[in-house]
């Protein structure tokens, strides 16, 4: 019996190491190496140091934003397996990439516009060439309007965003359009991402390869266009 007894335990921690092996071998991973950004695609964003933006809205209020930084990195991944299971952290094979951000801020931290450029994710079925992400807040008494919108990049222009669904999307192209008296040549009109209506929206975007934000909407109706750059 009790050589019988060993025999069953060794077996169980054999096949517990064999498990153990079969499972390490599985999650090997490999880098791919780096995805580096195209850098005439930096183009898209506008802003390059020193500028100041001023947005007045039709209802007298203000965001007044200033050039903080602009900068690569190379910290980022894509992975093959993007939802690895919590118990094995087992992510795969994977590419480094790299990030372009500008970064535009309130001397008083009330704003903040962000821009990033990036390479699209060649695990996708149909990977997009580059990618765009833009994101705007500011505060207004104790309310946080938001935008946060994604993008395929396709021939140098901002495209809807499809290979993952529709995050974000361009509503139009403007050959010219008027805000707040003010015109602007062309310009492309970005709707916001799915948004929670606890927080209030900023539900139009205004963009122009030239001079980057020129004005937003709010859910309540606030038209901000661009005085100054």
């Amino acid at each position: 019996m009790e050589k019988k007894t060993k025999l069953q335990i060794f077996l169980i921690l054999l096949f517990a190491v064999v498990l153990l092996y079969s499972c390490k071998k599985s999650c090997e991973e490999h880098n791919y190496g780096l995805l580096e950004l195209d850098p005439s695609y930096l183009s898209l964003v506008p802003y390059y140091g020193g500028e100041e933006l001023l947005f007045e809205g039709d209802s007298g209020d203000t965001v007044r934003l200033t050039f903080e930084d602009r900068m690569t990195l190379s910290v980022y991944r894509y992975y093959e397996i993007p939802n690895p299971s919590v118990t094995t952290d087992c992510f795969g094979n994977y590419y480094d990439y790299e990030v372009n951000n500008s970064i535009l801020v309130s001397s008083d931290s009330s704003a903040r516009l962000g821009l990033g450029i990036f390479p699209g994710n060649p695990f996708k079925k149909y990977p997009p060439e580059t990618r765009m992400i833009i994101g705007l807040w500011f505060m207004k008494d104790t309310l946080r309007y938001a935008y946060n919108g994604t993008f395929e990049v396709t021939a140098y222009v901002p495209e809807n965003l499809t290979t993952d669904g529709i995050r974000s999307r361009v509503v139009a192209f403007h050959d010219s359009i008027a805000l707040n008296g003010m015109i602007f040549n062309g310009i492309y009109e970005f709707s916001n991402n799915p948004y929670d209506e606890s927080d209030p929206a900023i539900t139009r975007l205004f963009y122009s390869l030239s001079l980057g934000v020129i004005g937003f909407k709010t859910y309540d109706g606030q038209i901000f266009s661009l005085q100054s750059n």
